[in-house]
């Protein structure tokens, strides 16, 4: 049995948490750098900070905070040897991202958002997911265009025939106002320097944004050369994310949708208006069609989220629709209403795709047609 230490009790340590094997691995001990959580409670533990001369009794320390690279260099500094520490979201996303994004090629249908698409698929009509490799808009208008431009280059070179008919630009609610680089998760971005193809897109996308990833691209990458992978393919023996999971109470609503409702951030939703709307310029140009989609949210999160962000986000979505020539999937306002069909206050399980994914793949059908 593993003794584990989980390191950065933040709101997706729960994730992190849950993913752990209870058979081979004991959670014995609780750390964190916020003395406001000294002392407190979580999963039957209490929270202790960190501190190298204490006696932690542990086989490997679990860094469970997006925020990774601070906490990973604390730990080399107090002397943990490398193979013990296990940055998860680092190795998670990473191992997925290398190993799938270099394999993809366009065809059919691109789709992005982040995590609200991240199960979105179809039976029918040919896809690339690229949500499950994304973190906000501007990552989203990077990967997008290195996917279109792979494309072309391969028409060029006569290695494929095949072409992307449409992206799909999955809007959450408050996807203006989000921006990995300016938060405490930025580290989870890390993935992308081990591609070196996208790096040259940043600039193109965002002159501003690029700058900073270019920035903590120097910080990071030392890093993420010589990342050791053994602590995590002990403990998670390649587990990811459960979406078979669903809400217990729907409270879980009303609670996620006032936490997403504290974000204002007003210079990134204008940034992020300038991204969303170059990007439908650049695929109209490539004869590529932009759809919007507004993604299912249960009714006690609409009935809780805040009406300053939505209207936004609305007001914006009818300024494209009435400039450009796309299409518009308003799915925010669905029926889907049984909270066995959602994983958590603010996405669907894999129940919820299966039952949302036909709908989506019809209505997408029908847009294809009058392309």
């Amino acid at each position: 049995m593993n003794k584990i230490a989980l390191f950065g009790i933040g709101e997706v340590a729960q994730v992190i948490y849950d993913l752990i094997p209870k058979d081979k691995n004991e959670v014995a001990a609780l750390l964190d750098n916020d003395p406001d959580k000294d002392n407190a409670e979580r999963f039957g533990l209490t929270i202790h900070p960190y501190d190298a001369s204490a006696n932690i009794d542990f086989d490997y320390i679990v860094i469970a905070s997006g925020n990774w690279l601070p906490i990973y260099r604390q730990l080399l500094q107090s002397g943990v040897q490398k193979k013990k520490i296990c940055p998860y979201w680092l190795n998670h996303y990473s191992d997925y991202f290398s190993s799938q994004i270099l394999k993809k090629s366009p065809n059919g249908v691109l789709i992005t958002g982040i995590s609200y698409a991240y199960y979105i698929s179809f039976s029918l009509i040919p896809f690339v997911n690229l949500s499950y490799f994304s973190q906000d808009v501007f990552i989203d208008a990077c990967l997008t265009r290195m996917f279109i431009d792979r494309q072309t280059d391969r028409q060029t070179d006569r290695q494929t025939d095949r072409q992307t008919d449409a992206v799909l630009l999955t809007m959450s609610p408050y996807v203006l106002e989000y921006d990995m680089l300016y938060s405490t998760n930025k580290t989870l971005c890390s993935k992308y320097f081990l591609v070196p193809e996208f790096m040259k897109y940043a600039a193109s996308v965002s002159e501003k944004r690029s700058v900073i990833l270019k920035k903590y691209q120097e910080d990071a990458y030392p890093f993420l050369q010589t990342q050791d992978r053994t602590a995590y393919n002990v403990i998670f023996e390649g587990r990811s994310i459960d979406f078979f999971k669903h809400v217990e109470d729907e409270r879980e609503f009303s609670e996620c949708a006032k936490q997403c409702s504290n974000k204002n951030y007003p210079q990134s939703v204008t940034d992020n208006k300038e991204i969303i709307e170059d990007l439908v310029r650049y695929l109209l140009e490539k004869n590529v069609m932009p759809v919007l989609i507004s993604p299912p949210f249960h009714k006690k999160f609409r009935e809780a989220f805040s009406p300053r962000i939505l209207n936004t986000l609305n007001a914006f979505i009818q300024l494209l629709v009435e400039k450009y020539p796309i299409e518009y999937i308003n799915d925010y306002e669905t029926d889907i209403c049984d909270i066995k069909y959602y994983r958590d206050g603010g996405h669907l399980n894999h129940a919820g795709y299966e039952l949302y994914n036909r709908r989506l793949e019809w209505k997408l059908l029908e847009v294809l047609k009058g392309k």
